[in-house]
């Protein structure tokens, strides 16, 4: 048979642990996983960590395994999979799975738990892992972002900013830089993206780094410098399509819905909302559906397309409540107030 289905079959027919169907296990998960069949992937995985002799192995291959379903919008089975796991003395494999734990429960609904698991967690292991404990606070600003109050999300990224060298430092910064935005003190978020932008502007957007660069751009926007956004975010968002990237093209389109939107260009907003819409909830997860239906409601407010815009600004609110992302709520009513 074909590679991947001679593990499969493999791995169904094992009555023990072995290493080597579990290693196929884990390429064929990766493989569906790179090809939009996350579900797939999930299933494929899960089989991989109960063959794993390994422990450290198996709780690795776990968390992965995790990942992907909170990337597809079920923390249920995250939760299922973290359930599974036999406890470890070890700090830093608790650490890692708690951050998993943390996710998934903010994921479910319940932000305000999440982030107090995760800070406790940080607290835990700050002596051991200062780098992991930052980590743990900057995953606990981004659960608090949607849902406030954004002086926490500020003191949070401090607290994560203060435990790293200053060049590792980038996302509890901008982070920080984006709460004081929101919560109306320009003058300091100004001055704390700004150390930041020939960091910012030499950043691969191929990379991880794409999101931190979104969040930046946002930030400028929501400080009005729509020039300097654009600047930033357009050509990041024109790597991402010619790498032919999916999820991590999502946010960055968001960002440059509301940079045109905000320039009076609603016709390109529209393509470009049009375009992270297409992407489907499945393939960016619903916590990014959220925020590309709310961008979608946002245009089609001020072009009068009411059916379009009480639509997405209703979806969006769903997603809002079953999430406790309070503030996405807020922007779909927004919407729905600009068209009327």
């Amino acid at each position: 048979l074909p590679d991947d289905q001679r593990a499969w079959h493999l791995a169904v027919a094992a009555d023990r642990p072995d290493e080597e169907i579990a290693s196929a296990l884990e390429r064929l998960s990766s493989d569906a996983a790179s090809q939009g069949a996350p579900g797939t992937a999930i299933q494929v995985l899960r089989r991989a960590v109960t063959l794993t002799p390994d422990p450290v192995h198996r709780r690795a291959r776990a968390r992965a395994a995790g990942q992907l379903a909170l990337f597809i919008g079920h923390p249920e089975t995250a939760l299922a999979i973290t359930a599974d796991l036999p406890p470890t003395v070890d700090a830093v494999e608790r650490a890692d799975t708690q951050a998993l734990v943390g996710e998934a429960i903010a994921q479910s609904g319940r932000p305000a738990e999440a982030c107090a698991l995760l800070v406790a967690e940080a607290e835990r292991i700050e002596s051991v892992d200062p780098a992991r404990a930052s980590a743990l606070l900057t995953q606990a600003a981004v659960t608090t972002m949607g849902c406030g109050p954004v002086d926490t999300v500020a003191e949070m990224a401090l607290r994560a900013r203060a435990l790293i060298p200053r060049e590792y430092a980038l996302i509890p910064e901008i982070l920080e830089a984006a709460a004081r935005a929101v919560g109306g003190d320009h003058d300091t978020a100004r001055e704390v993206i700004s150390r930041r932008m020939d960091e910012l502007r030499a950043a691969d957007p191929s990379s991880p780094e794409h999101q931190v660069i979104a969040l930046a751009a946002m930030c400028l926007h929501w400080l009005e410098d729509l020039d300097g956004a654009l600047a930033l975010m357009a050509p990041a968002v024109q790597t991402l399509r010619d790498h032919g990237a999916v999820t991590p093209l999502a946010f960055p389109l968001v960002v440059l819905v509301s940079v045109h939107w905000g320039r009076g260009d609603f016709l390109t907003a529209e393509e470009l909302a049009r375009e992270a819409e297409a992407r489907g909830e499945e393939a960016i997860g619903p916590f990014l559906q959220g925020l590309v239906l709310n961008a979608r409601a946002y245009v089609a407010s001020v072009l009068g397309q009411d059916e379009i815009c009480v639509a997405a600004a209703h979806r969006a609110r769903a997603l809002s409540d079953r999430l406790g992302i309070y503030a996405q709520g807020s922007v779909a009513e927004h919407a729905l107030g600009l068209l009327a």
